[in-house]
């Protein structure tokens, strides 16, 4: 191993290894920095050339587990109530509930002739299909739109949660409306 001596340094010793050391960690320093500054800028002005624009959002639930459907759908769960939206497990807005419809959950039946019949399935007595619509203002960007602070498009889980109820759901549909 060689070491260089470049002299003291406050009466310390600076060997060859040391300046390494402090140049990678200053190069670092510099670069994290730089990064850090770019994205504040980026966001600042994504942030004001954004327009806000009321939207519809159509959710698909499947096989929600409830004893009583009909109790949470007249109780929070109904036109004109609000909830709050949450996207990658973190809170990002509230939304009116503009619709809720409730879906039959069926199976296929084979039958002799070898056509299919559809009939309800009779064994998931607890499980509930919701199609829910909500309405809110999100901002149009270049890559999708913006709810809150999160991206949101179709085949995105998102949660949503009131008083009694917090599960998630699956976005099927994404509409822009007109002011």
């Amino acid at each position: 191993m060689i070491n260089y001596n470049f002299g003291s340094f406050f009466r310390k010793e600076v060997r060859f290894l040391n300046l390494n050391v402090i140049l990678v960690t200053l190069m670092a320093l510099v670069c994290f920095l730089a990064v850090d500054f770019s994205q504040a800028f980026a966001q600042t002005n994504a942030q004001t050339s954004t327009k806000k624009r009321p939207i519809e959002v159509e959710l698909l639930v499947q096989n929600l587990s409830l004893r009583r459907p009909q109790a949470l759908l007249s109780g929070d769960l109904h036109s004109g109530k609000s909830t709050n939206v949450i996207i990658h497990n973190q809170p990002q807005a509230q939304a009116t509930i503009k619709s809720v419809k409730q879906l039959p959950i069926t199976t296929l039946i084979p039958q002799p002739d070898g056509s299919v019949k559809e009939v309800p399935d009779l064994t998931l007595n607890f499980s509930t299909n919701l199609l829910i619509t909500l309405s809110s203002t999100a901002q149009i960007e270049d890559t999708g739109l913006v709810l809150g602070k999160d991206e949101i498009k179709i085949g995105n889980n998102i949660g949503l949660s009131g008083l009694n109820y917090d599960f998630k759901a699956t976005v099927i549909d994404l509409r822009i409306l007109q002011d």
